[in-house]
């Protein structure tokens, strides 16, 4: 009975660590897929603001067929700002996440070493 048990919450554990590895693969993918898609409208503001100027003076940068101008007319599409606002605060949310169990984690440590040293010092008394 009690290797049964031992069998049963090793399996627990095994899930739980496996739950874990793939929530931290899964933050790392969205963090990086965050900061790629910050930079990409990033970029596309940019060209988007430059090709408007350079229409305001007459002088278009491109034609309305290539293709950085298919890209940046989608900053007047509002279901491109839906996701992409989507897309950028879910990454935000995971990051503030990671950093949540950052502190988490940093205030177990201080307070497990702040105990050992209350500790330490009642033995010394």
């Amino acid at each position: 009975m009690e290797s049964l048990f031992s069998a049963v919450a090793n399996g627990f554990f095994v899930v739980i660590r496996g739950l874990h590895v793939t929530q931290e693969i899964g933050i790392w993918i969205g963090h990086w897929l965050g900061r790629f898609l910050v930079a990409a409208i990033f970029l596309s503001a940019i060209t988007a603001i430059a090709f408007k100027l350079s229409v305001a003076f007459g002088a278009p940068i491109f034609t309305e067929s290539h293709w950085l101008h298919k890209v940046i007319s989608l900053f007047g599409d509002q279901g491109s700002w839906v996701a992409a606002t989507a897309i950028v605060a879910t990454t935000v949310a995971m990051g503030h996440f990671r950093n949540l169990d950052i502190n988490i984690e940093k205030s177990k440590v201080e307070s497990d070493e702040r105990r050992q040293k209350e500790a330490q010092d009642r033995a010394k008394t």
